[in-house]
């Protein structure tokens, strides 16, 4: 176990950063110490990796760059369905996505 405070030297932190950078963790010395955690790449790291891989949105057979709000602004003339088959998903792997670029609508899908 290894014990940080704030007398513990910052290349001493370096160190622990380099062993943490795996799991998406930083610890940040300022005036006090912080821990900053990636939480994709932390969930991915404690993850038991069921189900299948993540799949990639295509459109026409070419890797798809789409934005929340450009798919909310397509529900206005097209289905959920309709979205979802032309991104080459299902409809329930649709709203999942949306839901997880929680409040960004720039974020890409």
């Amino acid at each position: 176990m290894i014990r940080i405070t704030e007398e513990t030297e910052t290349a001493e932190i370096e160190k622990i950063n380099e062993v943490l950078k795996k799991a998406g963790i930083r610890i940040v010395k300022d005036s006090s110490l912080c821990v900053e955690i990636d939480m994709p790449v932390y969930r991915n790291m404690v993850s038991r990796k069921a189900g299948r891989p993540y799949k990639p949105l295509k459109q026409n057979g070419f890797l798809a760059h789409v934005t929340k709000k450009e798919i909310i602004e397509r529900m206005n003339s097209e289905t959920a369905e309709e979205i979802a088959s032309s991104l080459g998903i299902s409809r329930r792997t649709l709203f999942r996505r949306l839901k997880e670029t929680e409040e960004d609508d720039d974020e890409l899908l």
